[in-house]
C-alpha cells in the first residue's frame, strides 16, 4: 500500500468505533483501504470484549470533519442458528 493508503488507514483507525449502550467505543485495530477489485475498506476490531446478543444494537461511526457516518445493527439479525455470528 502506498503512503497515502498508510496515511487514510491510520486516519480511518483513530476517526472509526463500535458503539455498544453502556460501554467504551471500541477502535479498530487495523484497517486496510483499497481491497478487492472494488476497493473496499476492511476495519478489524479486537476481540477482547466479546459483543453478545445483550447489547441488543451496536453501531458502527465514523466521525471525520466533513462526515459523520452512523450505521446501527440489530444484533438479533445477525445470528446464525440461534447464535450471534459475528
Amino acid at each position: 500500500s502506498s503512503d497515502e493508503d498508510r496515511r487514510l488507514e491510520e486516519h480511518l483507525k483513530s476517526a472509526t468505533s463500535l458503539v455498544c449502550s453502556g460501554r467504551e467505543p471500541l477502535s479498530p485495530n487495523k484497517v486496510e483501504v483499497n481491497q478487492g477489485a472494488d476497493g473496499r475498506i476492511l476495519f478489524y476490531f479486537p476481540k477482547t470484549e466479546a459483543i453478545t446478543a445483550k447489547d441488543k444494537t451496536v453501531e458502527f461511526r465514523i466521525a471525520m470533519q466533513s462526515m459523520d457516518l452512523r450505521k446501527k445493527f440489530t444484533l438479533k439479525d445477525m445470528e446464525f442458528k440461534d447464535k450471534l455470528d459475528l
